[in-house]
């Protein structure tokens, strides 16, 4: 990861969004997510004061996280009469839960991947 992309995000966050990075995540998906891990909720703006990430970036970022339940999204307005909603972003789960769910889903391909590579063993040899 190239360090000019993280603005304001502290070392130890830095280094978790490079595992989560290395695990399954896309690079802007692993920056956004990083800044929701404390639990509170995050405008558009402020993900991406934190990462460096542009808006567009953001919005495709949390688009996968959001469809497979892992972030949730809302608008709220900031003035009654005028100006577009603000989009804020908030994790679903406590974020121990979702890693626990991503070790369960690695642990799952890791066995049906050992499993595929022992049957070609079989079959091959």
């Amino acid at each position: 990861m190239n360090d000019a992309a993280f603005i304001q995000l502290d070392s130890s966050k830095r280094e978790i969004a490079g595992l989560l990075q290395n695990l399954s995540l896309s690079r802007i998906e692993a920056l956004a997510m990083t800044c929701l891990i404390d639990g509170d909720s995050l405008t558009s703006s402020q993900i991406e004061n934190l990462t460096g990430l542009r808006q567009p970036e953001v919005s495709v970022a949390m688009k996968p996280l959001c469809k497979k339940g892992i972030v949730e999204s809302w608008d709220q307005k900031i003035s009654k009469d005028r100006g577009r909603p603000r989009r804020y972003y908030k994790l679903k789960l406590p974020f121990d839960k979702f890693m626990r769910n991503l070790e369960n889903d690695i642990s799952a391909e890791i066995e049906c991947k050992s499993y595929a590579l022992n049957r070609l063993k079989q079959i091959c040899t």
